[in-house]
Parts: C-alpha cells; sequence; structure tokens
C-alpha cells in the first residue's frame, strides 16, 4: 500500500461515486455535479502529510536494564527514560507517538519485576494494565505472550491473564488455561484458582473483580505490597464520567488491598496529549485520576533526530524529475500497479536505483540509502517533520524557492513529484533481509467532507449552479439559495423550497424546511422549480397553468393569469426573471412513504 496514491485514488473515487450516484439529465443542473465533485475543498481536503524522522536510538555504550529481556533492537531514547523511571516505581506518563514503543516502556520494567519477585516465591497480582477496549487488550495479550515465551527466564515463571468478559470463559480449551508462545491465560476459572502475575482487563471488568463474591478470589493472595503496577493503556480516552469512574475504581481498589497510592507505581499512555502546552494540564488530569502527583517532569516525550543529524547531504544537486517525468508520474499515479509506479518514481529522483524488483527487502534497504542522501527530501521533511501539512500552493511555492528546477514545472506536476517521493518513503524499508523497519514514518490524513444539507443558487445559465453546505453559508447567503431535489430514476432535477405566505418561495430557516421534508405530510407546503426554456413557454402543449416567473432577487415567484413571455423584468427590483414551471410535492403512500418525482 502506497499511502499518498491511496489517498489520491480515494479522492477521485468519490467524485465518481457522486457524479454517477446523482445523475442530472436537464439543465442548468446538466454536468453541475461533476464541477462540485472536481471542485477543491468540496468532497475532501488535500491530503495532510507528515513524514516523522526516526527516534533517537541509545548508543552501544548503554546497558540495557533488564537481563531476563532480550530485545532484537536497541531501546529508544525516551523508552530508557521510561525504564529507569518505572523500574524505579515512579508514577511516569509515555507521551509518545504512534510506533514509539510505549507499550514495551512499562511492560520490559514490570515483567523484570515480576520476575525478581517470582523468584523470591511472592505469588499474586503484581501489575494490573487497564485498556479501554478489548480488542486492545488482546492485541497486547499477544505480544506479551510472545515476550514472555521468548526469553528462557520469564517462560514458566512469570504468568499472565486476560479477565475482559464472556469471550474468554471457555471452560473446554486447554490454550485458556496455560500460557503459549502466542496466548497468555484466558479462562476465568484458572485465573481465579491461579491469579497471576500480570493481569490484563477494562475498568468493567476490574469493577466486577471487586465486588461479586466469586470474582474478588482472585485476590487471596495479595497482600498490601504485591500490587505495584497500574497501567491505563490511552489514558486520553478515559475522559468525562468514565474518567470519575476510573478514579473512584482505583481508590476502592487501594483500599480493598489494604495499600495506598503512595506505594504503587502508575503509568498512562497516550499518542495525543504531549504536546509542551498541554503537559501541565496533563499532569493535573493525571494526578486526579491516580490520586498521586505528577509533576511535568513525569511525562516522558518523544526524543527523534534532527534533519540535519539524520540525512547525509552534499553540496551537489541531485536528481530532480523532468516536466515529461512528471507528466508519466501522473499518469502511472491514477494506475493500479504499484511495483511500476515506484519503479519509475525511483528512476526520477534518484541516481542510485536499485535493480531488484523494488518489491524485494533488498531492493528497499538500498532505496532508503539512497533517499537518505537527498537534498530535496531532506527539505520537504524540514517542512512536514513537526505537524502533518497539506501538499498546497503554499508549500509547493516554498520548495520552489529552494530548487530552480522544482520551481520550472507546472504545479500539477510539482504535486506528482511530491507524491512519488513521499510514496518512495513510505516504501523504503532499514535494517536488514527478513527483519525490515520503515525507514521514516509517513502519516496520510485524508479528511472527507459530508455533503448533507447543500444547497445552490438560482440561475438559468448553464455551468453556473453553486453548490454550497448550509453550514458553510451567512444568513444573508442562505436567502438567495434553495436546495436541490433529484430523481435518481429519471435525473430530473428542480429546485424546491417552502411557500409562504407572500407569494415567496424559500427556505426559510433551515431546520423548519428539513423537518417539514422529512415529515412527509400530505398537506405540505414544499414547492418545486423547474427551470425551462422559452421554446416550452411557447409550446401550444406545454402545462402553461404551472408557468411562472421567478426572481432570484426578490425570492418571489409571480405567477399571472396568463403567462407573457415578454414580462421579463421584475416589477418589484426590474432584475432579469427566470421562466419556471411551479409544482407542488405530491406524497406517495404506502409500505415506505415518498414524494413523486415533479417531472
Amino acid at each position: 500500500m502506497i499511502p499518498m496514491v491511496l489517498a489520491r485514488h480515494i479522492q477521485s473515487g468519490l467524485a465518481d461515486y457522486v457524479e454517477t450516484t446523482f445523475p442530472m439529465t436537464n439543465k442548468p443542473f446538466r454536468g453541475s455535479i461533476r464541477k462540485l465533485a472536481h471542485q477543491e475543498g468540496m468532497l475532501s481536503q488535500e491530503p495532510f502529510v507528515s513524514v516523522k524522522l526516526p527516534f533517537r536510538v541509545v548508543g552501544k555504550h548503554a546497558e540495557f536494564p533488564f537481563p531476563c529481556l532480550h530485545p532484537a533492537y536497541r531501546p529508544y531514547a525516551h523508552q530508557m527514560r521510561a525504564f529507569e523511571r518505572i523500574a524505579a516505581g515512579e508514577s511516569t506518563l509515555v507521551a509518545t507517538g504512534t510506533g514509539s514503543g510505549k507499550t514495551e516502556c512499562f511492560l520490559y520494567p514490570i515483567l523484570d519485576y515480576c520476575y525478581r519477585q517470582r523468584r523470591l516465591g511472592r505469588k499474586g497480582i503484581k501489575a494490573l494494565l487497564v485498556y479501554p477496549m478489548n480488542a486492545l487488550a488482546t492485541d497486547q495479550a499477544k505480544r506479551l505472550a510472545e515476550l514472555i515465551h521468548g526469553s528462557p527466564e520469564l517462560r514458566h515463571n512469570v504468568t499472565a491473564g486476560m479477565y475482559v468478559g464472556q469471550m474468554s470463559q471457555g471452560g473446554s480449551d486447554k490454550d485458556n488455561h496455560a500460557m503459549t508462545a502466542t496466548n497468555i491465560v484466558t479462562s476465568h476459572e484458572e485465573l481465579l484458582k491461579n491469579p497471576p502475575d500480570i493481569l490484563l482487563t477494562n475498568y468493567k471488568m476490574l469493577d466486577y473483580l471487586l465486588v461479586r463474591p466469586k470474582d474478588s478470589r482472585i485476590w487471596d493472595n495479595n497482600d498490601p505490597g504485591t500490587l505495584k503496577y497500574f497501567v491505563v493503556d490511552e489514558l486520553h480516552t478515559f475522559d468525562g464520567a468514565q474518567g470519575t469512574d476510573l478514579a473512584c475504581l482505583l481508590r476502592r481498589l487501594t483500599d480493598r488491598l489494604n495499600t495506598t497510592s503512595d506505594d504503587m507505581c502508575f503509568v498512562g499512555t497516550s499518542a495525543t496529549m504531549g504536546t509542551e502546552e498541554s503537559v501541565r494540564d496533563v499532569c493535573e488530569y493525571a494526578s486526579q485520576i491516580f490520586n498521586t502527583t505528577f509533576t511535568p517532569e513525569s511525562v516522558v516525550t518523544e526524543d527523534r533526530l534532527r534533519v540535519d543529524e539524520f540525512f547525509v547531504t552534499s553540496d551537489y544537486d541531485d536528481t530532480m524529475p523532468t516536466a515529461a517525468q512528471a507528466d508519466q508520474l501522473i499518469e502511472l499515479e491514477e494506475d493500479v500497479d504499484p511495483d511500476k509506479y515506484l519503479t519509475y518514481a525511483a528512476q526520477a529522483w534518484l541516481d542510485d536505483v536499485p535493480t531488484e524488483p523494488v518489491s524485494a527487502d533488498k531492493a528497499r534497504i538500498r532505496l532508503a540509502e539512497s533517499l537518505r542522501h537527498s537534498r530535496f527530501l531532506a527539505s520537504l521533511s524540514a517542512l512536514i517533520c513537526d505537524e502533518p501539512q497539506q501538499i498546497d500552493r503554499k508549500l509547493l511555492d516554498r520548495l520552489a524557492i529552494m530548487d530552480a528546477r522544482f520551481n520550472a514545472l507546472h504545479p500539477r506536476q510539482q504535486k506528482a513529484c511530491v507524491d512519488a517521493l513521499i510514496a518512495l518513503v513510505s516504501h523504503a524499508r532499514t535494517g536488514s533481509e527478513g527483519h525490515t523497519r520503515p525507514f521514516l514514518n509517513v502519516q496520510v490524513q485524508l479528511w472527507v467532507k459530508e455533503l448533507g444539507r447543500v444547497v445552490a443558487n438560482i440561475t438559468s445559465q448553464e455551468g453556473s449552479i453553486d453548490y454550497r453546505p448550509v453550514v458553510e453559508l451567512s444568513k444573508d447567503d442562505l436567502k438567495t439559495r434553495m436546495p436541490v431535489i433529484n430523481c435518481r430514476d429519471c435525473g430530473g432535477t428542480a429546485w424546491i423550497g417552502l411557500a409562504g405566505k407572500d407569494g415567496g418561495i424559500s427556505m426559510g430557516d433551515p431546520r423548519t424546511f428539513y423537518n417539514e421534508y422529512f415529515a412527509y405530510h400530505a398537506d405540505n407546503a414544499l414547492v418545486t422549480l423547474q427551470p425551462c426554456t422559452m421554446d416550452y413557454v411557447l409550446d401550444p402543449h406545454a402545462d402553461n397553468g404551472a408557468m411562472v416567473w421567478f426572481c432570484n432577487a426578490c425570492m418571489k415567484e409571480q405567477a399571472v393569469e396568463r403567462f407573457e413571455s415578454t414580462e421579463r423584468e421584475c416589477p418589484a427590483c426590474g432584475e432579469q426573471r427566470i421562466p419556471m414551471v411551479a409544482r407542488g410535492m405530491e406524497l406517495v403512500s404506502g409500505n415506505r412513504k415518498h414524494y413523486q418525482c415533479p417531472f
């Protein structure tokens, strides 16, 4: 999957979907949905992109603090800070980004603690891991099982279990009753008989473990000092009433175990609450939840390499796609062959192009080595590494200032080149064959707009229909627009409004209009306005009884006993009026109430 290309495909697919879902066959609406679908910002925003530089890794001289664990990679600098605090029993908030190893930050110290406690012969639950969703607990359970099984010291010594409701009740499956290479204990019966060292649960089930007599047996082996760690994953999700429930539950837990918050180590994790501006508020919030004091020093934030530390650039200009190559990238981006696109993107952007198939680990590793020497990528990363940015005109202009060759390209070609470079970054890998890691962390966010309550201006000119959501318009703008009704069978399209006592037709207050429309009353005041040509007006077989003049300045229909095609000027304001066919909406009753097509 190439995130940036996928986002472009979704944008294109949304435009095609809207265009085919609402066929509009009559003038002036014909072609208006295509215009809406391809209008920038109407269906979706330009994708937001960020390229995160790698986390700083501890030096080779730093000794790993937990001999019972054998990780394949050296820990990150922020992980080492978390290890030191949590292993020392200091309450900590781990506020680092996605893919930063937050789970290892607390799992490693907890596993080491449980191992040392079991060697002393101490039983009982030593760590509680609370998750907001069972899916998160299940995912972490597999990782925990693999960590324990992969360590000769921990295997058959440290146990872990998950208590999350009916899904873990199974009484006959032996895998539920014992630790395996990929599973922890999930049998309620086994957990109550032999409480694990580490228990994964949610706050609802933890409540049951405190109040239900049959479940409270799980604490029988716990002395006041047995439970050392209390971890809450995705702490930011526990807000409002749920946060209050968790805080009260924690106080009941310490009371039940005859211990205090000061004797425990609390850990909260979140990828969304680590900004400098929010640290003090986060500490105050965590202090209230955990009933212990958190200070800014308690918060472990991420530590990433700087652009000048990571990239190895020279004074020589690196490769830049030509205009012809950019056009080819545009064409390939619309295709569905990722290997073909990535291969051509590498040829356009790099001097040293891998000769192996682009999907092979060796090629992806060589790709990362070449990209690390790209001056243009270093410049782009400096602009989008701190927070997501749109690949819009503003960003492209900043990049154009840095490279004259890029400045010579058309904006559409510039965007295609940047898309291709980001695609290469997301595909590149570091490490060794069979054991690769992302070269850089690429995040692409695509924000799609809801098309509910869209209104249009009133016009007779084809190509002049302008759609806008109600929520984006002022009260004055709403006065000159009305909702549009479209029949998906015949494609006929018309404006629709409410008939007023003064003879005018308008939407009025949007809430009043939509309540009236979806109430499906037989005696509704809904009126459609269908634009028509003067040929229709002069046709002797036309239904001239429904013909009206409509002034889009006054927003009023002027019906006359005998429609005169020459009386185009509005007598009230002098503006040119539009010939319309006005009809009331007829309700069709049955199993499903609906309105008759106005055509």
